[in-house]
């Protein structure tokens, strides 16, 4: 993967958004009792996040001075690999292999919470909008809540062939396509009294198709890829100007 300063922060970036965008941590918000509450849930949930993050990069950097040592750095080529090889080669091979299934099921729990959120989001917020306002009849629930999971699993399906490792999904893929909808959540939040709907709607619509735009044109992906390690910098950047400029365009209505 890309290294250096530049990379260390495209990813920060792209992790940040990725997290705030996931819908699995904003369906969070309905079960509190009250705001306060939910505010007091997403920080002890920010704090514990920001802890085990030091996990992953305590196993990164001991994964790669053993490689080192031991002259065999071409396994972690692929930085996936990095646990697999810590697991395999300091912990008995029964505890080795008893973290790397404990971590497997984590990993598809977490893809099978993130489907559910996203069937959810295209049958109550999607749906909607192109049927003139009306919900999926509860009778038609069970059938329509299947096939919007078929749906959300082959689109994420197809977004994922973009990726060849975790890495490279959350640097790419989230980065390419969280920043337009987040970046305009948050200044609509912190510019509450003068951000126009045209604004969000504009930022939002801008910075996804140039996430998309990234993902499919490969000499803008190169030169992305080239200066700033990734799309996620130059995507919040375009989708914060987009929203800022037609925010001072146009009137609240």
């Amino acid at each position: 993967g890309s290294t250096g300063f530049m990379a260390a922060i495209s990813l920060i970036v792209a992790s940040a958004l990725g997290e705030m965008g996931a819908p699995t941590f904003r369906t969070r918000i309905y079960t509190a009792k009250d705001p306060k509450t939910a505010r007091k849930g997403f920080i002890f949930a920010a704090i514990m996040t920001l802890l085990f993050s030091l996990v992953p990069s305590i196993i990164g950097m001991s994964a790669y001075t053993m490689a080192t040592a031991n002259e065999v750095l071409a396994v972690l080529e692929n930085p996936d690999f990095a646990f697999a090889y810590m697991a395999t080669n300091v912990l008995a091979p029964a505890l080795g292999l008893l973290l790397m299934v404990s971590g497997l099921s984590a990993t598809l729990s977490s893809g099978d919470s993130d489907a559910i959120a996203g069937a959810t989001i295209l049958m109550e917020d999607i749906y909607p909008l192109f049927n003139h306002g009306k919900r999926i009849p509860e009778n038609k629930m069970k059938n329509a809540s299947r096939i919007a999971v078929v749906i959300t699993l082959f689109a994420s399906f197809l977004v994922s062939l973009k990726a060849d490792g975790v890495m490279a999904f959350i640097n790419n893929v989230l980065g390419a396509m969280m920043p337009g909808m987040v970046l305009t959540l948050i200044i609509g939040r912190l510019w509450t009294k003068r951000v126009t709907a045209a604004a969000g709607m504009c930022s939002m619509v801008g910075g996804t198709l140039f996430g998309l735009c990234y993902l499919l044109i490969p000499s803008l992906a190169d030169l992305l890829d080239r200066n700033f390690s990734g799309p996620a910098i130059p995507c919040a950047v375009l989708t914060s100007v987009i929203c800022v400029v037609v925010t001072l365009c146009t009137k609240r209505s």
